[in-house]
């Protein structure tokens, strides 16, 4: 499956959003079925618009936010991030997979816990927060019914 690879910062634009970008795109390549090209910086607006030009190429974004309130607090400088993953169908533009990962810096203020054993993954690394963002993307497409994705012969 070919995948079109883009990103939205946040307002801050951390480092640690490029550095869990760029481990997203590596363990998405590590897969033997699927082949990524990173196209940039887009909106939401702009990833469904290029996914409705796309004949087989599905678009996906990995868009960034501020994770500021943790426990019921208001943390003010937050360095952690929720990591929004998201993937939109060629042609049609229809958004087949919406996942999460929480990043929490170490040390940084607050902390977050998925509340049950299936939440949304809590990750400590950039590494492990590109990886886990780019398990459940893979996941969530393999369940796309397989007519979108026929067998290679």
């Amino acid at each position: 499956m070919k995948l079109l690879v883009a990103l939205q910062h946040t307002k801050k634009r951390l480092p640690t959003e490029d550095a869990i970008f760029t481990n997203f795109v590596r363990r998405l390549n590590e897969f033997a079925d699927v082949s990524t090209m990173a196209i940039g910086e887009l909106k939401q607006d702009q990833a469904v618009k290029r996914a409705q030009q796309e004949t087989e190429s599905y678009v996906v974004l990995l868009k960034f936010e501020i994770d500021a309130f943790q426990n019921g607090r208001v943390v003010l400088n937050s360095q952690n991030l929720q990591v929004n993953c998201y993937a939109y169908a060629p042609a049609t533009g229809e958004r087949t997979v919406k996942e999460k990962t929480y990043y929490q810096a170490i040390g940084g203020m607050g902390s977050r816990t998925t509340g049950s054993p299936g939440g949304t993954p809590v990750k400590l690394t950039t590494e492990a927060a590109g990886v886990s963002a780019a398990e459940q993307l893979h996941n969530g497409i393999r369940l796309i019914p397989s007519k979108l994705f026929p067998p290679k012969p």
